[in-house]
């Protein structure tokens, strides 16, 4: 495990120095003297960065300063939304697949046809969800619709649901299983953990890809958060006179990289959980 941790914090300072390398110079005054990397993370570290074009602060946290961005608020926002619409999504997974292994013919005939539909409709990227709602829309869409498509959008269904039930039907034929069943015991008792784990680091795995579909919908329906963050400060219309935020887009991107590295380092410890269990 220490192995694991050691890789995602050289990966962390890797990204987080490549990507200022790239960022830079960009949208800087030619009389703007180049900072380094320790620089810009020490000057961050006090919330002492501001804005190109308004001079306004910037910081992780939020402040009673008016004219002050908030990162740290914006992305809080992502996270929270993300989580739901995952969490969300995984309930429906779960009653679906569930019917589909123990319910009369009916039910399991009419469960797998709307588990195939979202299945098919998982297919397209959440980008061209996100288009053709606001073209017939506009920013007016039912929040269930937004998190139907940041849900389901960009084979996040199609992956939870195929693996979810691929584990149940393996879990579902080992021996202390069988053998519960003969005995009359409870196949839930011995079920619960490897199961519980394996939710937990699905969940995990699925959340970087459900963050990154949220992002592009906020963009698009210009909804609070990262996505709309960036939108405001980087690539709104009418602003070719303007200099990009890089110090924002640069407080994105790591906060971004650090929280997808943490859910993919915790995921790692789930998998070897689930791995030591079986």
């Amino acid at each position: 495990m220490l192995s694991i941790i050691t890789r995602y914090i050289v990966i962390l300072f890797l990204s987080l120095y490549l990507i200022f390398s790239l960022l830079n110079r960009i949208g800087k005054n030619s009389e703007s003297e180049p900072r380094s990397f320790v620089t810009w993370m020490s000057i961050a570290s006090h919330s002492g960065h501001e804005t190109e074009n308004f001079q306004h602060s910037i910081s992780l946290l939020p402040t009673s300063d008016p004219n002050n961005t908030s990162v740290g608020s914006a992305f809080f926002t992502s996270f929270i939304i993300t989580s739901l619409y995952l969490l969300l999504i995984w309930l429906i997974v779960t009653l679906l697949n569930t019917l589909l292994i123990r319910s009369p013919r009916v039910v399991t005939s009419v469960a797998t046809l709307i588990n195939n539909t979202l299945e098919l409709l998982s297919g397209l990227h959440v980008l061209v969800y996100g288009l053709i709602l606001y073209i017939i829309f506009g920013v007016d869409v039912n929040s269930l619709v937004i998190m139907l498509v940041i849900g389901v959008g960009s084979n996040i269904y199609f992956d939870l649901s195929s693996e979810q039930r691929l584990f149940l039907d393996a879990i579902l034929e080992k021996d202390y299983v069988l053998n519960a069943r003969a005995t009359g015991d409870s196949v839930l008792k011995h079920i619960f953990r490897p199961v519980g784990v394996f939710t937990i680091a699905q969940l995990l795995g699925s959340w970087p890809t459900v963050l990154t579909n949220a992002i592009f919908i906020e963009i698009i329906f210009q909804r609070y958060g990262i996505g709309s963050l960036l939108y405001q400060n980087i690539f709104a219309p009418g602003r070719k006179d303007m200099l990009p935020e890089v110090d924002i887009l640069m407080y994105v991107s790591g906060i971004v990289i650090v929280s997808i590295l943490l859910v993919s380092l915790l995921k790692e410890f789930f998998m070897l959980r689930l791995r030591n269990d079986r």
